[in-house]
C-alpha cells in the first residue's frame, strides 16, 4: 500500500562482557613493499573497539564492567568472534576474555610533544659530542651510537 522506504540506521549494543570490534584493513603489502594478491592478503589481527557491553555479574550480583572502552585498539585472536553486518560494514563480536591485549594508538606515537627546537636543545645537553663506551649491553651501546650518529647528522644539516 505505502511505497515508502525508511532508511534505518541499526545500532548494536553488546550484552554481557562482549565487545563490538572493527577489524583493521587487510594487509595488502608486505613489510618489504611487495603487493599481495587479494586472495593472499592476510586478515589483520588488530581492531578498534566500537561498543562495549555492560560487563558480567558474579554470583553475588556485583557487576564487573569490562576493562576496555570504545576507541581502544586491541590485538585479536586468529580465529573466533561472531561476524555481524551493520549496513555495509562488517564488525565482529568478541568476549572480553578472548581479546589478547591492547596496542598503542599510532596517533599518540607519532604526535610530537615538543617543538624541534626544544628537542634539539634537550639533546644538546643530554648527548655527548663523542661516543661513550658503555657497560650495560651491546644492544644499548649500538642504540646509543646510532642515536648520536643520526642526531649529529641532522644537527649539521
Amino acid at each position: 500500500m505505502f511505497n515508502r522506504t525508511l532508511a534505518l540506521r541499526r545500532t548494536l549494543t553488546p550484552l554481557g562482557d562482549r565487545l563490538l570490534i572493527r577489524r583493521a584493513e587487510k594487509e595488502v603489502k608486505t613489510a618489504s613493499g611487495i603487493l599481495l594478491p587479494s586472495d593472499k592478503a592476510k586478515d589483520a589481527n588488530e581492531g578498534t573497539v566500537v561498543a562495549v557491553g555492560p560487563g558480567l555479574r558474579d554470583v553475588n550480583g556485583t557487576l564487573h564492567p569490562p576493562s576496555m572502552k570504545a576507541g581502544d585498539n586491541v590485538l585479536l585472536p586468529k580465529y573466533g568472534g561472531t561476524e555481524v553486518e551493520i549496513g555495509e560494514e562488517k564488525l565482529f563480536l568478541f568476549r572480553e576474555e578472548d581479546i589478547l591485549g591492547t596496542t598503542n594508538r599510532s596517533e599518540q606515537m607519532n604526535t610530537p610533544s615538543c617543538s624541534p627546537a626544544q628537542l634539539f636543545s634537550t639533546l644538546d645537553r643530554a648527548l655527548p659530542l663523542e661516543p661513550v663506551h658503555m657497560q650495560p649491553s651491546i644492544v644499548t651501546q649500538s642504540l646509543m651510537y646510532k642515536t648520536m650518529e643520526v642526531y649529529h647528522t641532522v644537527r649539521q644539516n
